[in-house]
């Protein structure tokens, strides 16, 4: 798996320059967003929904149906929306935390806490701004609660998105 991480990121890389149809993207968030949540999805970029809705889709061929953690998929990146995150600094980021920097702490490296207390403004349910906030958090180690089953589902599947 360490071996295929750089191929998958010049993959992510070059898929941020493609033209993206975001009314799709906003038709499927829809469906699962309050109003006020929705106008937080439509202020991400059209990479960001993309994503979004990609790790929506991969939770529900998994079987996950549960409203909050679909909510949590749509919504786990919003706070990019709010920091600075040009393309140049993510690839920044990825590269130095890979490196294993531990110092990166940019706006970028806050997005988790900044999209949970937008989430939390908009009025989403506790669970969906608790798992924003700790969808990049270590993985819960057993006994594990159903907030803890869903963290650990959005986990792998952001990763894989």
């Amino acid at each position: 798996m360490v071996a295929v991480r750089p191929v998958y990121r010049a993959k992510q890389f070059f898929r941020a320059f493609r033209r993206r149809d975001v009314h799709a993207f906003v038709a499927v968030a829809q469906a699962y967003l309050s109003p006020s949540q929705l106008a937080l999805f439509k202020q991400m970029s059209p990479y960001d929904q993309e994503h979004a809705v990609d790790v929506l889709t991969r939770l529900r061929r998994q079987g996950w149906r549960d409203a909050e953690l679909m909510q949590a998929a749509l919504l786990h990146d919003v706070g990019k929306a709010f920091v600075r995150s040009s393309l140049w600094r993510r690839v920044a980021h990825v590269l130095l935390w890979a490196a294993g920097d531990t110092r990166v702490r940019d706006g970028y490296a806050r997005h988790a806490d900044v999209g949970a207390e937008a989430a939390e403004r908009a009025g989403s349910p506790p669970q969906v701004v608790a798992l924003i906030r700790r969808h990049h958090a270590p993985l819960p180690l057993p006994p594990r609660d159903r907030l803890d089953d869903w963290l650990i589902a959005l986990h792998i599947v952001d990763e894989m998105a």
